[in-house]
């Protein structure tokens, strides 16, 4: 029996679109999920960075000299390259699924002449989505102001 002819029947087309859309919802699930651990990993930075600044504002900590100010420029530093990193691999797997998802999507397009979001494929990624450049712009804005407050605080 030559199979390359069977057309599926209403039942094999629900079934074949019901497995496309699961994947398509895995992909997505997995981006949603890793956004909101993004999104906490960034906060712990921030909130880290923040109490730290706060304490060294106050009288209570002595920071004369300056290997208090290397010692922050050197957590600025190390905290500011671990968070870049962290969003390249996000980025990387972001992208991953999107991809993923966005191919199940034209599946579905393409088997069942339907299109799910018009448009959707020219969205921003990467670097160019906003999510990172304004988690890093806040990070790099807090170290600088820890910075700022160590030096005006050793002179």
């Amino acid at each position: 029996m030559n199979n390359s002819h069977h057309q599926p029947d209403s039942n094999e087309q629900k079934v074949i679109f019901d497995v496309l859309s699961a994947f398509k919802t895995a992909c997505w699930s997995r981006f949603a999920r890793r956004a909101d651990l993004e999104w906490k990993f960034s906060f712990g930075i921030w909130t880290a960075t923040a109490t730290l600044t706060g304490i060294l504002l106050t009288d209570k900590i002595s920071v004369a000299g300056r290997p208090i100010f290397i010692w922050m420029v050197i957590y600025a530093v190390v905290l500011s390259a671990l968070h870049v990193f962290w969003q390249v691999n996000l980025i990387a797997r972001n992208n991953g699924d999107r991809d993923e998802e966005d191919y199940y999507e034209q599946m579905i397009g393409e088997r069942f002449k339907i299109t799910l979001f018009p448009g959707r494929h020219k969205r921003n990624r990467g670097i160019k989505h906003y999510s990172p450049v304004c988690q890093l712009s806040i990070t790099i804005l807090l170290n600088s102001f820890l910075l700022l407050v160590v030096w005006a605080r050793t002179k």
